[in-house]
């Protein structure tokens, strides 16, 4: 996601944050103070955001781990004032397990309400008397456990609604995909998650004060266009997903036009690549093996690190990466893309008896999927 930066590494998962959750505090510091909060309150505030928030955090991270069970890798977890994201490098084949993933989810926040309750019952400092009035919000940090015993309990029920983007939604369809198939389940989720964003929107204009109309109506306007957004692109990921597992690597293969050479000077790539007939490009050893790949973003960007009088005094061998899992021409497309995904590339050698048979790159995956989509 652009305009996010690391704040964090967690067992090996990058946490980044959005540059809107900054603005989101700033708007808060300043909308507490127009409203009469004295900086101690605005603080505590600031406090309990950053709270609600890590327990957005964690209830990722129980995504993260329990896709790790299954093989798939989380890329990182991003932060922003719309909620947190895991981002996958897939999920599950079997319904039943996409159904764990998505539940893990809900579950932590389903144990946090646990701690809180507990601890709250245990020193009585659970207190709904100010239930629905400023006072709960605004008050001082004994209000937290209350707090967050009920932003829990929300963020639990909210996740588990049975339509997309919700973790409910994938639930649901993992519950329907064994009598519809995978991708009517998702038509019926995505329809039911469209649904839901409209109703949203109505029930925001119904029910929301008139004083809390100028900030909560655009909040619910932007919630509901995302729910809208990624139900739409949940059913086409799954159209996608049954292409790719329908057609093999050979209808894709090609001979690569140029080939580099691990000792070619960075120079010599720019030029290839200001040519235009390729945008990804095999890396050789002397010997003929395969010594990794060299692509646009990663050629553009030492280009721009370098100067330009210094371009041919860096080798290519400085700057490849590495081909971990090649291809095989009876791959299906999509053990292609996950071999791509996962490795982080965007072209892949194809070997048939270890004997290099040629290339195939995602500019290629790509055009292959967008000309398929529309003929169905």
């Amino acid at each position: 996601m652009k305009g996010a930066f690391q704040i964090a590494k967690i067992a090996g998962i990058p946490v980044k944050l959005h540059w809107s959750f900054v603005l989101m505090l700033v708007w808060v510091t300043i909308e507490g103070r127009r409203n009469g909060m004295n900086w101690e309150s605005v603080g505590w505030f600031a406090v309990l955001m950053v709270g609600v928030f890590t327990c957005v955090i964690l209830h990722e991270f129980g995504h993260a781990f329990s896709a790790k069970r299954y093989g798939v890798r989380t890329k990182d977890i991003i932060l922003s004032p719309l909620g947190g994201v895991a981002r996958l490098d897939g999920l599950p084949e079997k319904p039943i397990d996409e159904s764990v993933v998505a539940f893990a989810g809900p579950l932590v926040n389903i144990f946090l309400a646990v701690i809180f309750g507990g601890y709250g019952w245990m020193t009585s400092s659970i207190d709904f008397s100010n239930l629905g009035t400023s006072r709960l919000v605004f008050g001082n940090p004994e209000n937290f456990v209350t707090l967050f015993l009920l932003i829990n309990i929300f963020l639990a029920l909210f996740n588990l609604i049975p339509a997309f983007p919700m973790d409910g939604g994938r639930i649901f369809r993992s519950l329907l995909s064994p009598s519809l198939g995978r991708r009517r389940a998702t038509l019926v989720t995505t329809y039911l998650g469209q649904g839901m964003a409209i109703l949203l929107v109505i029930l925001a204009y119904l029910f929301v004060p008139p004083r809390m109309t100028f900030y909560l109506i655009p909040l619910f306007l932007l919630s509901s266009v995302f729910m809208f957004f990624m139900a739409t692109q949940e059913y086409r990921m799954v159209k996608f997903e049954e292409i790719l597992k329908k057609h093999s690597i050979s209808e894709l293969i090609r001979q690569p036009i140029n080939v580099l050479q691990k000792n070619d000077h960075i120079a010599h790539a720019i030029d290839i690549l200001k040519r235009g007939l390729e945008r990804d490009f095999l890396v050789k050893n002397e010997d003929g093996t395969i010594a990794g790949v060299f692509s646009q973003p990663e050629i553009l960007e030492v280009a721009k690190s370098i100067p330009t009088d210094s371009h041919e005094d860096h080798g290519v061998e400085e700057f490849i990466s590495l081909v971990k899992d090649v291809a095989h021409p009876n791959d299906s497309l999509h053990v292609f893309y996950k071999k791509l995904v996962h490795q982080e590339l965007r072209i892949l050698p194809v070997f048939e008896n270890e004997n290099l048979v040629g290339v195939v790159d995602i500019q290629q995956l790509n055009d292959f999927l967008r000309v398929e989509y529309e003929m169905k």
